[in-house]
C-alpha cells in the first residue's frame, strides 16, 4: 500500500469518529423516546369485553384486606362441608405459583387473590380496528389489578392453616391431587380430600368427560366454559380482577368461585346419585378404595423419584442420537434423503418409490407399527424404519424430554387413578407406562434411588391371566398355577398338538426338552456344538439329573425340538394374553405373522385347552345384551350398553371385547389399590414409600438396609390383598436404579401397544381394541 492509500484510511477513519462523537452529543440532549406501546391482542380484547360484562354475584367475595381475611375464615369455620379449588401459573404443581385459592359453601364463595399483578393496564388507543367472532368491536379495557394489593402469602398461610388441617372437616374437589399439590408446595398444608368429584364421575359414568366444565353443563345444566376457551394463554394473575362500585369487571374472582360452586353443587349431585338403590358397592369404591388410594398417591408423585441428568443426557441421548444417525443412513440407501418423522414423505417411499403393496385397507398409506409389522418380511428397510420410530421415540419421549420436567433434581410423575374406563390408572408428564420392554431399561436406569436407599420394584406376577383363571374357573388354568405349572408352555402345548403334522407332546416332555437346550446354547442363544461330545460336561450333567441320556444323537434332537418348542412358547405368550383382550384371528396372523387357518387354530386350541375361559366369555356376552355392562372384582361398571345393542357388527364385537377386559383389567386394577391402601403402615414402620406404579409393577423407595425379610412381607401383602382361586405369586427386583435386573420373563406385547390404545398406553381409551 503506498503512502498516499495510508492516508485516506487514516482521514476516512478520523472522519468517522467525528461523526460518532457529533451523534453521541446530540442523543444526550434529545428527550428519551417512550417504547411503543404494543397494541393488545385479539384475546386481550376479549378478556377485557368479558370483564365488563361480568358482575360478581352477591354472595362471592374477593379478599383483599385483613378484616376480609378474618371474616372469611370464621364463617368457613362454622361450615362442615367446603369445596375447595386453586389458581396457579400453570399446569405443574411442582413448579407453577399459585395465584389464588377459592372456597365455596352454601350460600357463600371466596376467592383470596396471592399473586395477581398489582398495576392497571390501560388499553386506550387501538391503532386497528379488532371484531369478535360474531363481528361485533372490541372496546378497550383495563386489565389488571385496581387499587388494593394481594394480602402476603405468609398471612393468609397463618390464618388458613388451622382451617385446612381441621380434619373433622369434609373438603371436596374436582382432581384434588392436583389442588392438594398446590396447597402443600405453596403453602406447607397438608389438606385431606373428602370428595373428588373427578373421580365420581368416572366410577358413575366412565364414558363421559370427566372434565369440570363437562359435567356441569350436562348434569347440572349450568353452561360454563373451560379456562382455554376463555383466556387462552393468558396467565392467571393477568385475568382482570378490578371491582367498579356495581361489582362489575372482576373476572377472575367470577371465574375461580364458580369453579368451587360447581364443585360443590357436582358433589352433591354424585353423592346422591351414590345413594340409590343398587349403587352400593360405587358408593364404597367411592369412599374406602378410590379416596383413600388418591392420597397414597399424592404422596408418592409428591415424594418423587431422583433422575440421573447426566447419565440420560450425556450417554443415553448420545447412543441413541447415534442409532439414530447410524439407522437414517441405512434407511436412505432405499428411499433416498427423506423426512422420517413425516408420514406421507415415508409412504411415498415405501409404497410407491420402493413399491411395497398397502395391507392397511382402512388407511391405506399408513406406516404406523401395526402396518410396518405386516411388511417388514417383504423388505429390508422396514425392520430399519421400525427400530428407527422406537429409537426416536424414546430419544424425544425420554432421554431429551425427562430432564426438563426435573423439579429440584426429582421426577414427579403425575398419576390418573381413574385415567382410564377400566379403573386402572393412567400417568403422564412422562408417561412411564409407554417405556417400551425391550430397550426400556435404557430409560429406567436414569431413576435411581437416594443416597443410602434403594429402590425395590414388586410387581403381580402374570397378574391378568391369574384374574381370568380366578373368574372363569377354568379347572385346567386353575390347576396350571395351584400346580407350579408355566401358563405359556401348557397353553403351547395345545397349539402344538393342535398342529395334525406335529407329533402330539405331552407338559412334561415340552418342557424337558426347553430345560436340555438350555444347557447347550450359550449367552447368545447359539448351539455349542463341542459340548454334544464333552463326555466330562454330559456326565457332569447326568450326575445333576439335569439329563438321562448322554447319546449325542438324540441331545441334538432334544435341543433342536425344544428351540422350536420355545418358539411355540413365545407365540403361546401372545395368545394368552390375546385372549384376555379378543384379538381376532385376523390380527393374532399379523401379529405372529403366519396364515388365518394357522391363527385361527391357535385360537380354537386355546380354547379346547380352557373349555371354562369359553364358557365364561359367553356367559359374560349375555349379561351385556341383558345388562348392558361388566363389572370387576370390587363392582367398578364397564357400560358398553351402546355398541352391544348397536346394529353395526364390528360394534357389537367392540363393546364385547371392551366388557370382557374390563373384568380382568379393572379387577386387576382393583387389585393393585387395595394392596397399595394395605401397605401403608407397614411401609411407614419401615420407612418405605411407595413411588410409582406400572400397571402390575409397584416402585418403592426402601432403605439400604431393608433386608430380604421385609421386601418379602412387602410381596406378601401385595399378593394377600386379593384372594384369588389360583394364587397370586410376585417377582421382586431391588437396586440402586429402577430397572437394574429386568425380568427374564418380560414380554413386550406388540399388539397392545400405545398407537392401538393397548396395553403400552396411557391414555384415556387404553384397553381399547386390540383385534
Amino acid at each position: 500500500m503506498s503512502n498516499l492509500d495510508v492516508l485516506a484510511v487514516i482521514k476516512s477513519a478520523d472522519e468517522k469518529a467525528v461523526k460518532k462523537k457529533e451523534r453521541a452529543a446530540k442523543a444526550a440532549t434529545e428527550k428519551p423516546k417512550t417504547p411503543k406501546k404494543k397494541a393488545p391482542t385479539k384475546k386481550q380484547l376479549q378478556i377485557g369485553e368479558m370483564a365488563r360484562e361480568t358482575t360478581l354475584p352477591d354472595h362471592y367475595t374477593t379478599v383483599w384486606t385483613k378484616e376480609e381475611l378474618r371474616e372469611c375464615v370464621e364463617w368457613l369455620e362454622q361450615q362442615p362441608v367446603i369445596a375447595v379449588d386453586t389458581e396457579t401459573m400453570g399446569l405443574n404443581p411442582f413448579a407453577d405459583p399459585i395465584v389464588g385459592i377459592s372456597f365455596y359453601a352454601p350460600h357463600r364463595g371466596f376467592y383470596i387473590p396471592l399473586r395477581h399483578i398489582e398495576h392497571i393496564e390501560r388499553i386506550e388507543d387501538v391503532p386497528t380496528q379488532v371484531f369478535d367472532d360474531e363481528g361485533h368491536p372490541l372496546r378497550p379495557a383495563i386489565l389488571g389489578v385496581d387499587y388494593v394489593r394481594c394480602l402476603p402469602l405468609d398471612l393468609v398461610i397463618r390464618k388458613l392453616r388451622h382451617l385446612l388441617e381441621d380434619r373433622s372437616k369434609k373438603f371436596l374437589f374436582h382432581n384434588a391431587k392436583f389442588d392438594m399439590h398446590v396447597i402443600r408446595e405453596n403453602m406447607d398444608i397438608h389438606i385431606v380430600p373428602y370428595f373428588d368429584s373427578a373421580i365420581g364421575q368416572a366410577l358413575l359414568d366412565e364414558n363421559q368427560s370427566k372434565r369440570l366444565k363437562d359435567i356441569a353443563t350436562l348434569y347440572l345444566k349450568i353452561p360454563a366454559d373451560t379456562f382455554g376457551k376463555l383466556f387462552g394463554k393468558t396467565t392467571f394473575d393477568k385475568v382482570p380482577i378490578l371491582v367498579d362500585l356495581d361489582r362489575r369487571g372482576n373476572l377472575a374472582s367470577y371465574y375461580a368461585i364458580k369453579d368451587t360452586e360447581l364443585t360443590y353443587k357436582m358433589v352433591e349431585f354424585q353423592a346422591k346419585a351414590m345413594k340409590r338403590p343398587g349403587l352400593e358397592e360405587v358408593r364404597k369404591l367411592m369412599f374406602d378404595v378410590e379416596m383413600p388410594f388418591v392420597q397414597i398417591v399424592a404422596r408418592a408423585e409428591a415424594r418423587g423419584v431422583k433422575l440421573d441428568i447426566d447419565y440420560l443426557e450425556n450417554r443415553v441421548a448420545v447412543d441413541l442420537q447415534r442409532d439414530v444417525e447410524e439407522l437414517r443412513q441405512k434407511i436412505f440407501a432405499y428411499t433416498g434423503d427423506i423426512n422420517l418423522n413425516a408420514p406421507a414423505q415415508v409412504a411415498e417411499a415405501i409404497y410407491v418409490k420402493i413399491g411395497l403393496p398397502r395391507v392397511n385397507d382402512d388407511k391405506p398409506n399408513s406406516t404406523d407399527k401395526g402396518t410396518l409389522g405386516k411388511l417388514k418380511k417383504k423388505h429390508p428397510v422396514i425392520p430399519f424404519l421400525m427400530d428407527y420410530k422406537q429409537k426416536i421415540k424414546l430419544a424425544t419421549a425420554f432421554a431429551n424430554k425427562l430432564p426438563k420436567s426435573v423439579v429440584e433434581g426429582r421426577v414427579h410423575t403425575s398419576f390418573n387413578p381413574t385415567g382410564t374406563k377400566t379403573g386402572r390408572m393412567s400417568c403422564n408428564s412422562p408417561n412411564l407406562q409407554q417405556i417400551p420392554t425391550r430397550v426400556g431399561g435404557l430409560i429406567r436406569n436414569a431413576f435411581i434411588a437416594d443416597n443410602g436407599r434403594l429402590l425395590a420394584s414388586v410387581d403381580f406376577s402374570q397378574q391378568e391371566i391369574r384374574w381370568l383363571a380366578h373368574v372363569s374357573g377354568d379347572k385346567v388354568l386353575l390347576d396350571v398355577y395351584k400346580s407350579g405349572k408355566d401358563v405359556h408352555s401348557m397353553t403351547a402345548v395345545s397349539m402344538w398338538n393342535q398342529n395334525a403334522d406335529n407329533v402330539a407332546v405331552s407338559y412334561d416332555l415340552f418342557e424337558s426338552r426347553r430345560e436340555i437346550k438350555e444347557l447347550f446354547l450359550d449367552e447368545d442363544g447359539k448351539v455349542v456344538e463341542e459340548r454334544f461330545t464333552d463326555t466330562d460336561y454330559l456326565a457332569k450333567l447326568q450326575a445333576e439329573g439335569k439329563i438321562t441320556f448322554t447319546d449325542p444323537r438324540l441331545l441334538r434332537e432334544a435341543v433342536e425340538l425344544g428351540i422350536y418348542y420355545e418358539k411355540y412358547r413365545k407365540n403361546a405368550k401372545v395368545v394368552n394374553f390375546g385372549i384376555l383382550y379378543g384379538m381376532s384371528k385376523y390380527k393374532l396372523a399379523d401379529t405372529l405373522e403366519i396364515s388365518v387357518e394357522e391363527a385361527e387354530a391357535y385360537i380354537e386350541a386355546y380354547f379346547a385347552q380352557y373349555p371354562g375361559v369359553k364358557a365364561w366369555m359367553n356367559k359374560q356376552r349375555k349379561l351385556m345384551q341383558s345388562q348392558g355392562f361388566t363389572k370387576t372384582y370390587l363392582g367398578r361398571k364397564r357400560r358398553v350398553h351402546k355398541e352391544v345393542n348397536s346394529d353395526k357388527f364390528w360394534l357389537v364385537q367392540r363393546g364385547f371385547r371392551q366388557g370382557i377386559n374390563s373384568v380382568i383389567q379393572g379387577s386387576s386394577a382393583d387389585q393393585v389399590k387395595i394392596a397399595s391402601i394395605l401397605l401403608q403402615e407397614f411401609l411407614e414402620s419401615i420407612d418405605a414409600h411407595i413411588v410409582l406404579w406400572v400397571h402390575d409393577e409397584i416402585i418403592f423407595d426402601v432403605p439400604e438396609n431393608v433386608g430380604n425379610e421385609n421386601l418379602q412381607k412387602i410381596a406378601d401383602i401385595m399378593c394377600g390383598a386379593v384372594q384369588l382361586d389360583c394364587g397370586m405369586k410376585s417377582d421382586i427386583e431391588v437396586g440402586a436404579k429402577w430397572g437394574q435386573k429386568m425380568s427374564k420373563d418380560a414380554i413386550d406385547l406388540l399388539f397392545l401397544d400405545d398407537e392401538d390404545g393397548g396395553y403400552g398406553g396411557g391414555g384415556d381409551d387404553d384397553e381399547e381394541d386390540a383385534a
